[in-house]
């Protein structure tokens, strides 16, 4: 008996091994499906979105070749539709009062469907299946501002503009002569040839303004839509000349005391630069706002055309420039200052929608300036004399951006009784530190700033920083400003820091080497302390601030305007029939 029971457990030996194979094998099947399903559902997801974008991109061109906007979004989106078992199909048509879309023809649509297809091939499964992933989105159903609409009641919320950037008119109503000469150093090397405007030249330029459509009639743009006379390619001297006309035409007199400078610069343009730019750099235009009046009857700043379309066409995001005693007045020691500027963009203005529950749709924006201020004094310093200090101040300005939040409207009224803006200033630094041209051109790039050499009498006593000297001026994290009529004469809102501020020096901020025997390094250390910080006030004043104002930049601050135009009833967006609303594209299936 205990015989026939050891032989049967001999029999037994090795079942264990057989399940374990093939639960093995099971796992490998399980594991094999699972990596096939988890790539079909990421291929799926990614269909969605480029189903999604196409969408959404057709929408805004049911006026137009809807279909070839949704193939272009899927080329940008990288979904080859040509590919074999691949494609993609867009048609027109509107949503019903249920969500549900309805195919019908191109005019009078409202609504695109985009039906995205593509080839899955099974990485460890044989075979291959076919995906597919829709999207609808839509202007309007014609049911009034409900979902899936995102809509703005026409008498409550209309159309308005924005601009955002810096005055260069003192509050009483002059320009200072530093802003003056400063301007004209800094538009000369952008448009190749020398600018000499006077301060009532200036003056003139600074208080005119043009409208859009004055503008893009003289520019000859006028038989296409608002986004092609944008987006047109023009030169700096066209836009100069074209701005010309649009004042002449226009003969208030303040445009014609515009008229005559903006014409003399327009002489000076170097016609081999070919600068070009277009008008969406200076003028933004957000939603549906078609051709109608409400964006004909905005106004442009001729400063901000003349000033903001030279640092746009500037290709090289690059200028330098040379200031004397005579261009900034007295600093104590002062010799001279070189200005090197990178990245530059002037104020801006954009025209659209308020906030609604969406968010906000319409934000005028000014770019950080990258600045290289190096001020050469001439210092008393102990066993020396009179000796060159070249101190250079790195600034990295904070943008500012102004959003449009509401428009405040009365029953039956045509021009807001208020207009709430949002104005944010991002922060801002200045550095007693030193960066190369090539990082301030830089677009891809951030400066890094080093210590500075601020002596070196023949290599024999030099002075430098031991560390990047810096300050940091915080931003200002939304200011809700409140504008009411009249909107073409009222002056701006300030925000945020109103001055630029400057690290100071330290005795033990600075090492001296002296080769020559007998100077009292430490001496010269508090020398050079003392001068550079004797001439910082005035180095802020004379300088620095005229400079950003003649930028039309704020450091870490911002002057924010709400200019015409400003409408309750905007005749040139997409109107639903049963309720006076203006729909924007959203995706509803």
């Amino acid at each position: 008996m205990i015989k026939t029971l050891r032989s049967r457990r001999r029999d037994e030996q090795g079942a264990v091994l057989v399940l374990a194979a093939f639960g093995m094998v099971l796992a490998m099947i399980a594991s094999a499906l699972s990596i096939d399903l988890g790539r079909l559902a990421q291929d799926k997801r990614n269909d969605q979105k480029v189903a999604d974008m196409a969408a959404l991109d057709a929408v805004w061109a049911l006026s137009g070749d809807f279909q070839l906007a949704a193939l272009q979004s899927a080329t940008r989106n990288d979904f080859d539709y040509a590919a074999p078992g691949f494609g993609l199909t867009a048609e027109a048509g509107s949503v019903d009062s249920t969500g549900t879309f309805q195919p019908g023809p191109a005019s009078g649509a409202t609504a695109v469907r985009v039906e995205v297809t593509s080839l899955f091939k099974n990485a460890f499964a044989s075979g291959e299946r076919t995906v597919k992933a829709r999207a609808v989105a839509t202007l309007g159903n014609g049911t009034g501002c409900h979902l899936p609409d995102i809509c703005i009641k026409a008498d409550g919320s209309a159309l308005g503009t924005v601009r955002v950037g810096s005055k260069l008119v003192n509050a009483n109503g002059t320009v200072e002569p530093t802003k003056v000469r400063i301007l004209n150093k800094l538009i000369s090397p952008l448009i190749g040839g020398t600018v000499s405007l006077d301060a009532v030249g200036w003056k003139g330029v600074a208080d005119a303004t043009v409208t859009f459509e004055r503008l893009r009639s003289a520019l000859g743009l006028t038989a296409g839509t608002t986004d092609q006379a944008l987006d047109a390619t023009i030169t700096y001297r066209q836009l100069l000349d074209a701005t010309v006309n649009a004042l002449n035409a226009d003969g208030s007199p303040s445009a014609l005391a515009a008229s005559t400078p903006v014409a003399t610069i327009a002489t000076k343009v170097s016609a081999a630069l070919g600068l070009q730019l277009q008008l969406r750099d200076l003028f933004g235009v957000t939603g549906a706002t078609g051709s109608g009046s409400d964006v004909a009857n905005a106004t442009l700043s001729v400063l901000d055309i003349v000033r903001g379309g030279a640092f746009v066409a500037d290709t090289d995001h690059f200028v330098s420039l040379d200031l004397s005693a005579t261009d900034v007045g007295a600093i104590p020691g002062f010799n001279f200052a070189r200005v090197k500027l990178g990245l530059i963009e002037g104020p801006d203005t954009a025209m659209g929608a308020p906030r609604d529950g969406a968010g906000y749709h319409t934000m005028a924006e000014t770019s950080q300036v990258r600045a290289l201020v190096e001020v050469n004094l001439l210092l008393n310093l102990t066993g020396l004399g009179l000796t060159d200090v070249k101190v250079p101040y790195y600034l990295d300005a904070g943008s500012a951006q102004a959003f449009l939040d509401a428009l405040q409207c009365s029953a039956g009224g045509t021009i807001p009784e208020r207009v709430d803006v949002l104005a944010v200033t991002k922060a801002g630094s200045s550095k007693l530190a030193t960066v190369s041209d090539s990082s301030l051109a830089s677009t891809t790039s951030t400066p890094v700033p080093a210590t500075a050499r601020i002596v070196n009498v023949a290599g024999l006593v030099t002075a430098d920083t031991k560390s990047v000297l810096s300050l940091n001026i915080p931003g200002n994290a939304g200011t809700m400003l409140s504008f009411t009529p009249d909107y073409a004469t009222a002056s701006s809102q300030a925000v945020g820091a109103s001055s630029i501020s400057l690290p100071t020096v330290a005795a033990t901020d600075l090492k001296v080497t002296a080769l020559v025997l007998g100077l009292d390094v430490a001496a010269i250390a508090l020398d050079l302390s003392t001068g550079i910080n004797n001439a910082l006030p005035a180095v802020k004043a004379n300088i620095l601030d005229p400079l950003y104002k003649t930028l039309g930049l704020s450091f870490a601050g911002a002057d924010v305007w709400a200019p015409p135009a400003q409408g309750c009833r905007p005749t040139s967006y997409s109107i639903d029939p049963a309720a006076p609303v203006v729909s924007f594209p959203v995706l509803v299936g």
